[in-house]
C-alpha cells in the first residue's frame, strides 16, 4: 500500500529525500515502510542530475544500486545536508493516504464501512486541526452517521475530494516556494 501511495506522489512531481525519509520510517496506517525499489528508483533519478563532486554523490550511488533494508537507507538519507523540509513531507503523505483510500473505496456503495475507512484514516492520523470538518472528532458523532448513509457518504465524500484539492494545491505553492529558498 505504501509502495502504491509513494508512486502517486511521483506522478504528482511532489518526491523530495523528506517524502522518502518519512515513507522508510513508516505512515500512520500503514503497517509496512517504503520498499527498497521505490527507494532505489527515486536516487536513480536524483543520481542523473548530480555531479561527481556532491557530497552525497556516493550515499545517492549506494542508494540507487543496492538493496538496503529500511533501517540503513534511512540511516544514509539522515546523514544528508539536504533541507528535507519534514512538516511538507508528512503533508504529502497524508494527502495522497487520502487519496488512495479514496481512490480503493467504491464510491457507488452507500454502506456505513465506506464512512468508517475515512473514520479510521483520520483517526491514525491523529485528528489534525486542518482536516475536513465533516469526520472531526468530537465534533459529528459517528452514531449520526447511520441514518441515512447514502446521503451521508455523498456528502462526506465531496467534502473530502474538495480538501484534497485544496490540500493538493497549497502543497504545491509550498513546495515551489521552497525550491527557491
Amino acid at each position: 500500500m505504501i509502495d502504491e501511495i509513494f508512486a502517486l506522489i511521483d506522478k504528482s512531481a511532489l518526491t523530495s529525500w523528506g517524502v522518502v525519509l518519512l515513507g522508510l520510517q513508516g505512515i500512520p496506517g500503514c503497517v509496512a515502510s517504503l520498499s527498497s525499489k521505490m527507494v532505489k528508483k527515486f536516487a536513480e533519478s536524483k543520481l542523473i542530475n548530480m555531479d561527481t563532486s556532491d557530497d552525497s554523490f556516493v550515499d545517492v550511488y549506494t542508494l540507487a544500486t543496492e538493496d538496503m533494508v529500511s533501517f540503513e537507507a534511512k540511516a544514509l538519507i539522515e546523514s544528508f545536508s539536504v533541507d528535507m523540509n519534514l512538516g511538507l513531507a508528512k503533508k504529502i503523505w497524508r494527502a495522497f493516504a487520502l487519496m488512495y483510500t479514496i481512490n480503493i473505496t467504491p464510491t457507488s456503495d452507500h454502506s456505513f464501512d465506506n464512512i468508517l475507512s475515512l473514520y479510521e484514516f483520520w483517526n491514525a492520523w491523529e485528528w489534525p486541526q486542518d482536516m475536513p470538518k465533516c469526520l472531526r472528532a468530537g465534533e459529528f458523532p459517528i452514531k449520526q452517521l447511520k441514518g441515512n448513509t447514502a446521503v451521508n457518504w455523498k456528502h462526506i465524500l465531496d467534502e473530502h475530494k474538495r480538501w484534497l484539492i485544496n490540500e493538493i494545491a497549497c502543497i504545491k505553492h509550498e513546495n515551489s516556494l521552497n525550491k527557491y529558498m
